[in-house]
């Protein structure tokens, strides 16, 4: 019988991941969010409840079993994050707000500066269908893209830019979250106990994001942009 302690669920955590036994990786999703909210270490707690709610969640989930399970993870999560912004949606937050100022090009250059920093990582995911070669990147596994609906909104990225290029753009399909999608706050939750804001990667893509702003809203060359871009093109973000 497994102790009820966060050392022996992670340990039981990784046992059905390996096994890709995913019911039993719901639960003990679970059991840690509970197991962090009582102790209270928030950004894990939301960590593990928001891995809960991600695989349970929605209408065509296959694990009605639990259905009520996930209304009361929704709940903590609305409570936790009331108690303690996550750091993420906090920079989110902010990136809107600057985001008021910009013109709609300037916009998807921010966006576009973001989507560079990805490339290096994305080097990775994409030799290996299986993501075999995430075994070379210390512990980073895919869910840790899921931060901030990160991979959503990376998604929602690309869309946006190819309609710019061939068509016009709706202004509401520009998700200016995605400026801070390079956090990767999700791989320090699951991997540290120290506050993401103190994390050296946190704090050196939380300054290229603001230094980006002020970066499109100064009207670059096109020679300058790519210089910038092919310097990002370089970064590990983890």
């Amino acid at each position: 019988m497994i102790t009820k302690n966060t050392d022996g669920l992670l340990d039981a955590l990784k046992t059905a991941q390996e096994k890709q036994d995913y019911e039993s990786v719901a639960k003990y999703y679970l059991q840690l969010g509970k197991e962090y909210r009582k102790k209270g270490m928030t950004a894990k707690a939301l960590y593990y409840l928001n891995r809960f709610d991600n695989l349970v969640g929605g209408m065509d989930s296959p694990y009605d079993k639990f259905a009520k399970k996930d209304d009361q993870a929704c709940e903590w999560i609305e409570e936790l994050e009331e108690e303690h912004m996550p750091y993420e949606k906090t920079i989110q937050e902010q990136v809107l707000e600057k985001a008021e100022d910009l013109n709609t090009p300037q916009k998807l250059q921010w966006l576009l500066l973001t989507m560079s920093r990805f490339c290096r990582l994305f080097t990775y995911t994409s030799l290996l269908p299986e993501f075999e070669a995430f075994g070379e990147l210390e512990s980073f596994v895919p869910a840790d893209l899921e931060g901030g609906d990160g991979t959503f909104l990376f998604g929602a990225a690309v869309y946006v830019l190819s309609h710019f290029i061939f068509d016009e753009v709706d202004e509401d399909d520009i998700k200016m979250e995605f400026a801070a999608g390079g956090l990767m706050t999700d791989y320090y939750y699951r991997t540290s106990d120290t506050d993401v804001a103190d994390e050296p990667k946190i704090k050196e893509e939380t300054a290229r994001i603001f230094s980006d702003y002020e970066f499109v809203k100064s009207n670059p060359n096109a020679a300058s942009f790519r210089n910038r871009t092919a310097e990002y093109k370089k970064i590990m973000l983890v």
